[in-house]
């Protein structure tokens, strides 16, 4: 049997399109469930009483008996089921986190909360269609749905095996009331089928954004990799000008400063590098999360499919990433080791040079004095 709403509703909610008060996206929304004879949600009704009270009395404004109260919002819809316990506990969660920490919700887990809670409220389950009627605001904010994206063969294998079970059902002979069981048992496991398929497009979005950050991580390591390339050859260079040093002390001192010049380069790309460790850590905490995501994704997956393969299948590719991320952890390290190995040959040189600037001194020192002695003898010789 539908829903009856009295007049005094209708009028109400007339009332406030008409004044362009509140939410018309919203209100147009309840009026349309009214007229369709379903029974709104709760939170809506009140909405409408809230809005009714506000509005100043007037003669044509209808008055409204009961209290206004808040509204209930998500994050009080997520913290009544997971303290009544019906529904996904994983998933509403992992809701009451990202609301907590002041982020959305996706368009199929807003439209997955509506659903479960006026069940829960009422003990009925809206239409699909019209619980992912939202908010305009928090519709544009929140993700949209893709739908150029490909369907998963998995899914649609799956939507084409309830089709023909949906057919076979129409076609026996079993009572009206069993029948009517059926399909309804279908149309859920078709809602829960067409919430899979939104979850597999928004983690192969996700998945084509880290894709994105990796390309162009790479093009940045590859940048680093030439830079190092060019400091070695440079350091190559001072290397030999330092074995070619010959007396002239000038040219020392220009390779001495050129030598300080690098090591200061040497620096600034070695904090670069570890900038670059930075970004790859920040990686794997991106990538940890969207495996947290996909782990509800994957429940769904085995109640659908019951197939170990696609379970396999996942933990592979969760283990290509793994060893992805351990493989550049690696070679960042063999970086870093390169770069201390070449601190310490620069250290090295610049001690050599160190030492040859004390023996210049000390060969200066020698000079004088036998210039000294020299000229000594040559006053006597001539005194």
């Amino acid at each position: 049997m539908g829903y009856d709403p009295t007049a005094r509703d209708i009028k109400i909610v007339d009332g406030l399109l008409e004044s362009g008060q509140g939410d018309q996206g919203r209100l147009t929304f309840i009026r349309r469930c009214m007229a369709d004879g379903r029974t709104p949600y709760e939170s809506d009704m009140r909405y409408v009483r809230m809005l009714a009270a506000k509005e100043p009395a007037t003669t044509d404004s209808p008055a409204v008996d009961d209290a206004p109260a808040p509204e209930v919002g998500e994050i009080d819809m997520v913290r009544s089921l997971v303290r009544r316990g019906p529904g996904d506990q994983g998933r509403l969660e992992y809701m009451l986190r990202t609301l907590e920490g002041g982020g959305l919700l996706r368009m199929s887990d807003a439209e997955y909360l509506r659903a479960k809670y006026a069940e829960c409220e009422h003990g009925y389950m809206p239409e699909p269609a019209q619980a992912a009627v939202e908010e305009p605001d928090a519709a544009a904010m929140r993700r949209p749905e893709t739908p150029d994206t490909p369907a998963d063969p998995e899914l649609l294998q799956a939507e084409e095996e309830l089709e023909a079970v949906r057919t076979e059902l129409e076609a026996a002979s079993e009572s009206a009331e069993a029948v009517s069981r059926k399909m309804q048992e279908l149309e859920a496991v078709r809602t829960e089928l067409e919430k899979a398929r939104r979850l597999v497009e928004e983690d192969e979005r996700e998945l084509e954004d880290m894709s994105d950050y990796k390309d162009r991580l790479a093009d940045r390591m590859e940048a680093h990799q030439k830079l190092l390339q060019e400091i070695r050859a440079e350091l190559q260079s001072v290397k030999e000008l330092v074995r070619d040093q010959n007396d002239n002390m000038d040219e020392q001192v220009r390779a001495l400063e050129a030598i300080r010049s690098e090591r200061m380069q040497l620096e600034d790309d070695s904090r670069r590098l570890v900038g670059v460790s930075a970004e790859l850590a920040e990686e794997r905490k991106k990538l940890a999360a969207a495996r947290r995501e996909n782990r509800a994704l994957k429940e769904k997956e085995r109640s659908l499919t019951k197939s170990r393969k696609d379970v396999e299948k996942v933990n592979r590719s969760i283990q290509k990433e793994r060893e992805k991320v351990a493989k550049k952890l690696e070679e960042e390290k063999s970086k870093l080791e390169e770069q201390v190995a070449l601190r310490k040959s620069l250290e090295q040189e610049t001690a050599k040079l160190g030492d040859i600037e004390m023996q210049r001194s000390k060969n200066k020192r020698s000079i004088k004095l036998a210039e000294k002695v020299l000229q000594e003898s040559r006053n006597r010789a001539s005194g």
